[in-house]
């Protein structure tokens, strides 16, 4: 990982784990069976995308990618919020939103970022 992007990376830490404090919290308002066995969100830092993703258990089984917050793609901007493609892949057509800006989290994105219109 370059230094530029471990910089930016680590600058958006702060912002990513409120992300996934508020999934967290809707995921657990909405659901019962989701706070009794602890299911969180989590995330991990690669080369150019920090990849958000939950688990349904506090043991970490069973995860899936929530979605992707960009630190290192030059065509968005850092922070912005990107659907999941698959596991270690974003979808690289359209921003969902920018942390940086405000990303506020509901029952409508609990699930990833929301869908295109």
């Amino acid at each position: 990982m370059s230094k530029d992007y471990q910089k930016e990376a680590t600058d958006m830490i702060e912002l990513v784990e409120e992300l996934c404090t508020s999934l967290t919290n809707v995921t657990h308002s909405k659901w019962e069976h989701c706070k009794e066995r602890e299911s969180y969100h989590d995330y991990t830092i690669g080369r150019k995308y920090i990849r958000v993703t939950s688990y349904e258990t506090k043991d970490a089984e069973h995860g899936s990618v929530w979605g992707f917050i960009n630190v290192g793609n030059k065509n968005f901007p850092v922070g912005s919020v990107l659907k999941a493609q698959g596991w270690q892949t974003p979808a690289l057509n359209q921003s969902r939103g920018n942390l940086l800006k405000g990303y506020i989290v509901d029952q409508t994105n609990m699930y990833g970022p929301h869908y295109l219109r």
